[in-house]
C-alpha cells in the first residue's frame, strides 16, 4: 500500500538511494583528491622552505670561513688559504643564487641579492690582495732582507778599508752611518712583525739620516776612488729606502683591504646573513603551522562529510527497506 501511496516507486526509491550514496561518495573522493593535492603542495613548500633555510645557514658558516681564511693567507701567503677560498667563492656563489632563484619571499630574495653584491665586492678585493700579497713576500725576502745584507756587507767592507788606510774621518762617518742602518734594519723588521708606522718612521728617519752623513762626507772627499765608494754606498741606502718605502705602501693596501674594507664587508654580511636566517626559521615555521592546520582542516572535513554520507546512506537503506516490506 505504502508503495501506491508514495510519490515514488520501490525501484525509483532504491535508484534515488543508491544515486544519493554515489554523489556523496563522488564528493568525498574529490574532496580527498583536493586534499592530498593542496597537503602535497603544503608539504613541497615547507620542504623547499627548510631547504632554503639550510642553505642561509650555510652562507652563515662559509662566510665565517672564508673571512678566517683570508686573514690567514694575508699573514702567510699559504697556497692551501688559496685553495680553501677558492672553493668556499664558488659554493657560496652557487648557494646564494640557488636561493635567489628559488625562494617564493621577495623580501628574502631582495636581502640575498644584497648579500650577494656583498660577497663579489669582498672578493673583488681578495683579488686584488693576491698579487700585493706576492709583492710584499718578494719585498721583503728579496727586497729589504738582501738589499740589508749586502749594504751591510759594503759599510764592513768600506769600514776595514778606512781602517787600513787610517782615514779615521772618513772612518768615524761611516762608522755612525753603519750603526743608524743597523737600527735602520731592527725597525724594518718591527714595522714587518707589527706593521706600525712610528716604527717605519724611525727607519726612514735613521736611513735619511745615515744618507745625509754619507752625502757629505763624499763631497768633502777629494780622493775621487773615495768618494766614488761613498756614493755607491748612499745609492745602495737609496735603494734600501725605496724599496721599504714600497713595502710600507703594500702593507698598508693590505691592511686596508684586508683589515678595513673586507672587515667592514665581512661584518655587514654577517649581520644580514643573521637576520635573513632569523627571518627564514620564523617563515619555516609560519609554512609549517599553516600545513599542519591545513592537514588538519581537511582530516575534520573528511570526516564530517565520510559521516553525513554514512547517514545518508543508512537513512536511504532505511527508506528502502520499508518500501520493500
Amino acid at each position: 500500500m505504502s508503495a501506491k501511496t508514495s510519490g515514488l516507486t520501490v525501484k525509483g526509491r532504491i535508484w534515488g538511494g543508491f544515486i544519493a550514496v554515489l554523489v556523496l561518495l563522488a564528493v568525498v573522493a574529490v574532496l580527498a583528491f583536493l586534499g592530498f593535492n593542496n597537503t602535497g603542495d603544503s608539504v613541497a613548500r615547507m620542504g623547499r622552505t627548510a631547504n632554503l633555510t639550510s642553505v642561509v645557514q650555510q652562507v652563515e658558516r662559509d662566510v665565517v670561513g672564508l673571512r678566517r681564511n683570508v686573514v690567514l693567507y694575508e699573514a702567510n701567503g699559504s697556497p692551501q688559504q688559496v685553495a680553501r677560498i677558492r672553493a668556499l667563492e664558488t659554493s657560496l656563489r652557487k648557494d646564494m643564487q640557488d636561493f635567489i632563484a628559488r625562494t617564493a619571499f621577495p623580501d628574502q630574495k631582495a636581502k640575498v641579492e644584497t648579500m650577494l653584491g656583498m660577497f663579489e665586492a669582498y672578493m673583488a678585493n681578495f683579488n686584488k690582495v693576491v698579487p700585493l700579497r706576492e709583492e710584499r713576500e718578494k719585498l721583503v725576502r728579496e727586497g729589504t732582507d738582501v738589499l740589508g745584507r749586502d749594504t751591510s756587507a759594503m759599510f764592513a767592507a768600506l769600514n776595514e778599508a778606512k781602517t787600513k788606510e787610517r782615514d779615521f774621518d772618513t772612518l768615524v762617518v761611516v762608522s755612525a752611518s753603519q750603526d743608524r742602518f743597523v737600527q735602520a734594519r731592527l725597525a724594518v723588521l718591527r714595522f714587518q712583525g707589527r706593521e706600525e708606522q712610528k716604527d717605519a718612521d724611525t727607519a726612514n728617519k735613521l736611513i735619511n739620516d745615515a744618507m745625509a752623513a754619507l752625502e757629505t762626507a763624499a763631497q768633502a772627499e777629494t780622493h775621487p776612488a773615495d768618494k766614488a765608494e761613498l756614493l755607491k754606498l748612499v745609492g745602495a741606502i737609496r735603494t734600501y729606502r725605496d724599496t721599504f718605502a714600497r713595502q710600507v705602501e703594500v702593507f698598508k693596501a693590505l691592511h686596508n683591504l684586508v683589515g678595513v674594507e673586507n672587515a667592514r664587508i665581512a661584518g655587514e654580511f654577517g649581520d644580514l646573513a643573521s637576520k635573513t636566517r632569523e627571518i627564514q626559521l620564523a617563515k619555516m615555521a609560519e609554512v609549517r603551522d599553516a600545513t599542519d592546520s591545513f592537514v588538519d582542516t581537511q582530516g575534520m572535513i573528511s570526516l564530517t562529510v565520510s559521516a553525513v554520507a554514512m547517514v545518508i546512506g543508512l537513512l536511504a537503506a532505511f527508506v528502502i527497506a520499508r518500501s520493500i516490506l
